[in-house]
């Protein structure tokens, strides 16, 4: 009878790490505990989540966390296809419009604000002669609350 190989799909998150103690005992087919003492043992880890590779060093170590040459080709092996996936798949994210380039968030950022800047500083030449013939303060707040509303809804898309 064949060994039924265990879903690790949602152990693993996107980033490849497993997020909870919980999950890495699972994904490692240990107790929390084991995991616990895993990590105080000293475990390598990515911040507060596990690392798929190294739990598989630390099952096949039973604990000890150490390799022979092999296991550790291995484990060098996994992790090497672990962050070889992600790259592609950060390419491929970049080539079909999912991701953008830092700079270029940046740059847009920019362009949005000196066009906002551009259009609430335009408001006062827009209105002046509109405003010197009105005599009560809440016409003139009317009028100035209606044009923000009406440049807001345009940067928002309405």
């Amino acid at each position: 009878m064949a060994k039924k190989k265990k879903n690790t799909k949602k152990l693993i998150g996107d980033d490849g790490l497993i997020a909870t103690q919980a999950l890495a005992a699972e994904y490692a087919g240990v107790s929390v505990k084991t995991v616990y003492n895993w990590k105080t043992a000293g475990m390598a880890m990515s911040g507060r989540k596990y690392i798929p590779a190294v739990l598989d060093q630390y099952k096949v170590s039973e604990g000890s966390g150490a390799f022979d040459a092999k296991g550790r080709q291995q484990a060098a092996d996994a992790n090497y296809k672990e962050i070889k996936a992600k790259l592609l798949q950060m390419e491929l994210d970049v080539k079909e419009g999912r991701l953008l380039d830092a700079e270029e968030v940046k740059a847009g950022r920019v362009r949005r604000v000196q066009v906002v800047k551009r259009v609430f500083m335009g408001i006062g030449r827009k209105h002046a002669k509109r405003f010197a013939g009105i005599k009560t303060p809440a016409k003139i707040q009317k009028i100035i609350d209606d044009e923000m509303r009406n440049i807001i809804n345009g940067f928002a898309g309405e």
